[in-house]
C-alpha cells in the first residue's frame, strides 16, 4: 500500500513539474514572438508620423 502511495505522490510531482515547466516555456516563447510584433508597430508608427508631418508641411 505504501508503494502504491509513494508512487502516485511520485506520478502527482512529475506532472506538476511538467506543467509548471510548460507554462514557463509558454510565457518565454510569448515573450520571444511577441519582441518582433512590437519592433515592427514601433517601425509603423514612426513611418506613420512622417507622412503625416509631410502632408501637414503640404498644407502649410
Amino acid at each position: 500500500m505504501e508503494v502504491l502511495f509513494g508512487f502516485l505522490f511520485f506520478v502527482f510531482i512529475a506532472v506538476v513539474s511538467i506543467g509548471t515547466f510548460l507554462s514557463i516555456a509558454e510565457g518565454i516563447l510569448y515573450l520571444l514572438l511577441s519582441i518582433p510584433r512590437k519592433l515592427k508597430e514601433r517601425k509603423i508608427r514612426k513611418l506613420n508620423r512622417k507622412l503625416l508631418k509631410k502632408r501637414l508641411s503640404y498644407l502649410t
